[in-house]
């Protein structure tokens, strides 16, 4: 019943908007690392996306790390943002770091922990998320 009445917490346009305005980016986004992966995906298909809790990633999958958190939803306490990090996506779509909430995920707070965040990446306050510094 709770996946039956799931909903996103943004609209359709909104999305579908958002991820327009990512694509038209310069320098060019090629990888994204999101949780909610499946409209990104679909609006943005030229864009190669990592799953941070691993629903479609085998190696966050198997992860055996565990990061307390507020929320534990079933398929998502997995985490491995240190696997996700030597990726080097483009953006990395969470919420900024001490922004925790009740939806708070492990494999968000696992990467707020990590040094590399900050060393490699600045929040961007137009589109609100993490972007690769270059």
């Amino acid at each position: 019943m709770n996946a039956r009445s799931h909903s996103f917490f943004v609209s359709d346009e909104w999305l579908k908007n958002r991820c327009e305005e990512i694509q038209a980016l310069y320098p060019r986004i090629d990888t994204m690392a999101a949780v909610g992966i499946g409209k990104p995906g679909y609006y943005m298909m030229n864009i190669k996306i990592l799953d941070l809790v691993g629903l479609t990633d085998k190696t966050v999958a198997k992860s055996p790390k565990v990061v307390d958190a507020p929320l534990i939803a079933p398929g998502h306490q997995r985490t491995d943002a240190g696997y996700i990090l030597e990726q080097q996506p483009d953006i990395i779509w969470i919420q900024r770091k001490g922004e925790a909430n009740a939806f708070t995920l492990p494999a968000i707070i696992d990467l707020w922990n990590q040094v590399e965040l900050e060393r490699n990446y600045y929040w961007d306050e137009k589109f609100t998320f993490y972007r690769r510094k270059i």
